[in-house]
């Protein structure tokens, strides 16, 4: 209503004439209270909307600190597990290619000594079964034969563990380090394919 009587105000003073400076004088008593009650309105309607933004930027501020530092609060319990599954696979890689690989001497063990063995090795039960049927050098053969395949099945398995838990985790890892755990894992896994070539070569 008051914009209504504003403009027709306006108005008047437009047209000009006695009616004009009469126009003039109500314009000038009330124009500028209507003006800063408008320009108050504007004002908090802006602070509202300006408050709305700052509220929804806090938010998420908020959120993304809250996900940065639950990210680095999981980091400290992830690289414990992750070294720990990396040395259980470097262990296993090392042993299955070390040069200073020694193995029992089973055809110099007397029959007790060699069934208490047989049973506590760890060899599959059917294997074990027939190396009990073997004697003097050929226990020997037959026992390094197999258990390097069960060695080197061991060993992948530990590498697959390893690699999986890379997998579920590397986003609680900062970049270098998955780079690094990850090019460790292609050289284990690269060492063991090595092996399990070679030794199934003619005469491996």
């Amino acid at each position: 209503m008051a914009q209504g009587i504003l403009k027709a105000l306006l108005a008047i003073l437009a047209a000009g004439g006695g009616g004009a400076v009469i126009a003039w004088a109500i314009f000038a008593k009330f124009g500028d209270r209507w003006l800063e009650h408008r320009f108050a309105k504007r004002l908090e309607a802006f602070k509202h909307e300006e408050a709305k933004e700052l509220e929804h930027l806090r938010h998420q501020i908020t959120s993304l600190f809250s996900r940065i530092s639950k990210i680095h609060e999981k980091e400290f319990e992830v690289l414990p597990t992750a070294f720990l599954y990396l040395h259980k696979a470097y262990g296993a890689c090392f042993a299955l290619s070390s040069a200073l690989q020694q193995f029992p001497a089973l055809n110099r063990m007397g029959d007790s000594h060699f069934a208490e063995f047989v049973e506590a090795c760890r060899l599959p039960a059917f294997r074990k079964q027939e190396l009990r049927t073997l004697q003097g050098a050929d226990r020997d053969e037959y026992y390094q034969r197999w258990i390097f395949w069960t060695d080197i099945a061991e060993a992948k398995s530990l590498q697959k563990d390893f690699r999986n838990f890379l997998v579920m985790n590397r986003i609680f890892m900062t970049e270098n380090l998955r780079k690094q755990f990850t090019e460790i894992d292609r050289l284990i896994f690269s060492v063991l394919t090595a092996q399990e070539i070679d030794r199934q070569m003619p005469g491996g």
